[in-house]
């Protein structure tokens, strides 16, 4: 990865999305709520401009964050399967959100990568490939992407009210809630709170989206919950034993023998940071043998004594942590994902907190 920031600013955004006729939104591969609000936001703020914009979403995808899109024409592209690079060449504009790297866009990467003149590429994590997207506005300050889909809006002059299902609002605030853990995270400053206050106020039905998106979960994934517990481990941070971090594993095997899936881990990470003591958390799962995928969360920088938190209201940067593992993030949740046996990716995540400076 190298430079990554912004190539315009939110004005020279609106005038590149003002020319667009046919879009197509996407983000990572297996979408959270921010990814799949931020498509959604952008097919139906477009909308109102007479763009006609596409979203596909690169599998797997939760069935409960599919709700959200229910009125929406959605396609879901296969990581495994071949892509036809061709089927880009229709629209005018690729909109690649809440991500900014090749390697959460497989299996269209290459694809991508050879129309960069076209991708628009909005999002607000730290790291990213610069030469992925042509015009690109990232916004770290944002606690997610759809919290700079809403200032866009701003400029377009285009009002959020009403927030009611299948809305521009609606779809701003399943990113925002998400991603901020529904607004627990040190991420949830005023300017998020003043800005949920204004969609609640025009409409958003919270508590439907919060059944919809956070109760739906299948009885795997409590299986899962009580392996992922049964590995855990907490090495000391910096050799402080009164200070540490969790370490879960979740084997091939593990899913097999629970028959979960990868979209049954959701959440399944923070949940070691309950515990007095425990300042971050990473969550090892090898859904299929051979790939390894690592969740990275850390707790509030009141979990450590007044001075010793890292950065930006999380005790520990762990997205210095994914970087090592070729991932990134932000410094209270990151991610990454690395080919090799459990076993062998546990060893060497193991080894990176107990050489940690």
């Amino acid at each position: 990865m190298s430079e990554y920031r912004s190539t315009t600013d939110r004005s020279g955004l609106a005038a590149r999305l003002r020319q667009c006729r046919r879009g197509v939104a996407l983000s990572h591969a297996k979408p959270d709520g921010d990814a799949i609000g931020s498509c959604l936001a952008m097919r139906r703020l477009l909308a109102r401009f007479g763009a006609d914009v596409e979203v596909w979403l690169i599998g797997p995808v939760e069935s409960a964050l599919r709700g959200v899109g229910a009125d929406d024409p959605i396609r879901t592209i296969d990581p495994k399967a071949p892509f036809d690079a061709g089927e880009l060449d229709e629209f005018d504009t690729i909109l690649v959100v809440d991500t900014g790297t090749f390697g959460q866009v497989e299996p269209l990467a290459e694809a991508l990568a050879a129309r960069r003149d076209r991708i628009v590429g909005i999002d607000h994590h730290a790291r990213g490939d610069e030469s992925l997207a042509a015009v690109r506005l990232v916004d770290t300050s944002a606690a997610a992407t759809t919290e700079i889909i809403a200032g866009l809006a701003e400029e377009f002059e285009v009002s959020l009210a009403p927030a009611g299902r299948g809305s521009v609002g609606e779809a701003i605030f399943v990113g925002l809630a998400t991603d901020t853990g529904w607004f627990r995270f040190p991420s949830a400053g005023p300017r998020q709170f003043a800005l949920a206050a204004d969609l609640l106020g025009s409409g958003v039905e919270k508590d439907r989206l919060y059944a919809m998106l956070e109760q739906q979960g299948r009885p795997q994934r409590l299986a899962l919950l009580g392996r992922a517990l049964s590995s855990l481990e907490v090495l000391p941070w910096r050799g402080d034993a009164s200070k540490g971090m969790a370490v879960m594993c979740l084997s091939s095997e593990d899913f097999r023998e629970t028959g979960g899936v990868s979209t049954d881990t959701g959440g399944l990470v923070n949940e070691p940071l309950a515990v007095a003591g425990v300042v971050a958390a990473v969550l090892l799962s090898e859904p299929e043998a051979g790939l390894v995928r690592m969740s990275f969360r850390s707790a509030g920088a009141d979990a450590l004594p007044p001075g010793e938190a890292e950065c930006g209201g999380a005790a520990i940067d762990v997205n210095r942590l994914a970087a090592q593992f070729g991932g990134g993030g932000h410094v209270a949740a990151a991610g990454a994902r690395r080919r090799g046996s459990l076993a062998e990716v546990a060893a060497e995540v193991r080894a990176a907190i107990v050489a940690a400076k």
